[in-house]
């Protein structure tokens, strides 16, 4: 490549990776009127959230209503043998419904129940007391969430 060929780009935040954590980052970046640059190795939508069978894990009380983030904080930490950064545990039980539901809002698409709530089938992680993960039913193009 010839030193004519390269340009130099200027950005505030630059976020490696286009999965689920990294399309957040971005767009919270942008939210805040930075310059960003999303950089991927594969196509846009192509990341493993996308594929990811598992779903994200949520205190969304859909099919167990006493099923909250102290629920959820406390399976994660037994999850864990208690050697979890307790603060982050926290914090992931509590905001977790509210990043589901922006997802949602996003484009993201969730399989369902029969009345129409988010399902959350049982995962042999959890222990019985919470409800299980909210299941991804992904779009065929991930770049629903990006294009806010």
């Amino acid at each position: 490549m010839a030193p004519s060929d390269l340009r130099t780009h200027k950005y505030d935040v630059v976020v490696i990776g286009a999965g689920g954590a990294g399309l957040r980052a971005a767009i919270e970046a942008s939210a805040q009127k930075a310059k960003v640059a999303l950089v991927c190795k594969s196509l846009l939508g192509k990341a493993h959230t996308v594929m990811a069978e598992g779903g994200a894990a949520a205190a969304l009380g859909n099919v167990m209503g006493e099923d909250t983030w102290r629920v959820h904080f406390r399976d994660t930490m037994r999850g864990g043998k208690m050697h979890n950064n307790w603060r982050m545990a926290q914090i992931h039980a509590q905001e977790a419904p509210d990043r589901i539901n922006e997802l949602e809002a996003w484009g993201a698409l969730f399989d369902r129940t029969p009345d129409g709530r988010i399902n959350q089938p049982m995962d042999a992680s959890i222990s019985g007391r919470s409800a299980g993960t909210p299941t991804a039913a992904w779009p065929t193009s991930a770049t629903a969430p990006a294009s806010r």
